[in-house]
């Protein structure tokens, strides 16, 4: 919280939860995403233990909810390559939350919405409205929500003394700005809700806060099974009948569309506009066919290929094509029961909605399956483990920043994406790289080797080899 009265560090939902469910510019959003594959270096650093979190924005690290063989016509098959792994020999169940929601009861004049959902606020979020004129000149009002589960009585708020009022039965604080006002409380024993105006009166910003209704966001299970779907040989048909390509080669395989938007972002597919159906999107771990299609005569995996995903329970499609780099679908990870082994590179049955070991090797590395280099012989490998929030946590109590954006105590699956850069013979690396904001004292070092840790909203540098912990760090889907 800055003097202005503001929250700082209030993230807007993470996109691995919530997807768009209007049109948008898919360039825009793989650029954005791409530049994050590449694994520029965070604006973090952990030398000495530092770390501070990210500004929320469009930051695809390998999460969990929030990382074949050509046949003519159909192509089966699990993974790279197509073939059947090993039977599955564990299971790893995980969780994923819903969206918090804020009703706003009352809202002043002439103050319009102009960032954020207040129906849709992730674990945490802000959401601002704007009045550009009136008596005083321009107003802004703000409602964050962050994950606090500290008492009232921590919070640090303006110059002096907060005055005690209540909020709905409960203890809320109204504190005093140079140029704003603040109200506090805590709607539950988790969550801490800030009402922030700047040149709006006490006494409105008072009324907003008392008339707001709050909703947690619900844990979910993820399902592990596929339950009740279409068959593979439906799924083709809609396909067919979408893209208007009623024959040529097709591969078809049963995923989650968490996987598959990670899939894409990481290989740059696909270009135009497209519209994620609603039920997709306020559910992306469920089960759906990813169905990858060509013209007659044409291969596969060029540029001619459609791909058509279809709700596996529904039938609901979305159809985004032709694509760039469709050869990300041999490495997309085939969930179909009928099919013999387990897929994607481990012998653990993963959910719907986490990236298998070969899904996240994948995307860690941008759309490529083998070690990052640079022309000056840089090297960068990466360690792939799933682990949980909690677990992460508690192995690196500073990579959550606190845990304002996240619940740290919940098991939710993720793959940090841990990246280790090595210099060639006879050069040295400088360490933190000039994109890293570091205190005006601290100097430089020379190097052969650093490393990054990172997950969402929040990274680490370090100059030297990776810490213990990582090694601590137990894996629950290693390679078989």
């Amino acid at each position: 919280m800055d003097e202005s009265g503001r929250i700082n560090g209030l993230p807007m939902p993470p996109g691995r939860r919530r997807l768009p469910d209007a049109a948008r510019r898919r360039e825009d959003l793989l650029e954005a995403v791409r530049a994050q594959a590449r694994r520029r270096w965070p604006l973090a650093l952990v030398s000495r233990r530092w770390a501070s979190p990210l500004a929320a924005a469009a930051v695809v690290a390998v999460v969990a909810v929030l990382m074949a063989i050509v046949v003519p016509q159909v192509i089966h098959g699990r993974g790279r390559g197509g073939t059947a792994p090993t039977a599955c020999t564990s299971l790893v169940r995980g969780v994923t939350t819903g969206s918090a929601a804020i009703g706003v009861g009352y809202r002043p004049p002439r103050f319009a919405l102009s960032s954020g959902d207040p129906s849709d606020l992730g674990q945490a979020g802000t959401v601002t409205y704007d009045r550009p004129g009136g008596p005083g000149g321009p107003a802004q009002l703000q409602i964050n929500l962050s994950n606090y589960p500290a008492g009232l009585g921590t919070v640090r708020t303006g110059y002096g003394k907060p005055t005690s009022i209540t909020i709905g039965g409960r203890p809320g604080l109204l504190s005093r700005y140079p140029a704003s006002v603040g109200v506090y409380y805590k709607p539950t024993a988790r969550f801490l809700i800030g009402v922030v105006g700047h040149n709006v009166p006490a006494t409105t910003i008072i009324k907003v806060a008392r008339n707001l209704s709050f909703r947690p966001p619900a844990i979910i299970e993820l399902p592990v099974g596929a339950g009740h779907v279409m068959t593979k040989a439906a799924a083709l048909a809609i396909a067919r009948r979408s893209a208007s390509v009623p024959a040529g080669p097709a591969a078809v395989k049963l995923s989650s569309w968490t996987e598959i938007l990670a899939m894409m972002r990481a290989s740059g597919f696909g270009h135009g506009i497209f519209v994620v159906p609603p039920v997709m999107n306020a559910s992306p771990w469920r089960p759906v066919w990813a169905v990858l299609l060509a013209p007659p005569g044409h291969g596969l995996f060029t540029q001619r290929a459609d791909l058509v995903v279809i709700v596996a329970a529904g039938g609901q499609r979305l159809r985004i094509g032709p694509g760039n780099h469709p050869s990300w679908f041999r490495v997309l990870s085939d969930r179909n029961p009928g099919l013999r082994g387990c897929p994607g590179g481990t012998s653990t049955r993963l959910p719907f909605g986490v990236l298998t070991r070969n899904e996240a090797a994948y995307v860690v590395r941008g759309g490529t399956a083998q070690p990052l280099g640079s022309a000056r012989g840089e090297t960068t490998t990466y360690v792939l483990k799933l682990t949980t929030v909690a677990a992460l946590s508690r192995a690196d109590p500073g990579l959550y920043g606190g845990c304002v954006r996240q619940d740290c105590a919940l098991n939710e699956l993720i793959w940090p994406t841990i990246a280790v850069t090595r210099t060639a013979p006879r050069h040295t690396l400088t360490c933190p790289p000039a994109s890293v904001s570091v205190p005006s004292t601290y100097r430089p070092k020379q190097v052969r080797e650093m490393f990054s840790v990172s997950v969402p909203d929040n990274s680490e540098v370090g100059c030297g080899k990776l810490p213990a912990w990582v090694a601590r760090l137990k894996d629950l889907a290693p390679a078989h």
